[in-house]
């Protein structure tokens, strides 16, 4: 599955499925948002990226809430 939602965590905790891949949607929001304001204004600084990491969750590794 994708993304860690209320239903994947349930469903890994109840062994229904396997693994789950997860990203920081927030994290890549603000990505998406940097990169646009330095397209529309090309002659500012260039604004920092940040990597985004998918994280690999299983049952024996679901974070807590």
């Amino acid at each position: 599955m994708h993304d860690l939602t209320d239903a994947t965590r349930a469903w890994l905790a109840e062994d229904l499925i396997d693994v789950v891949i997860d990203q920081n949607a927030r994290l890549i929001g603000e990505q998406v948002v940097i990169r646009l304001l330095g397209s529309i204004a090309a002659s500012t600084p260039t604004l920092s990226l940040k990597n985004i990491e998918p994280r690999i969750i299983f049952r024996e590794n679901i974070p807590l809430v």
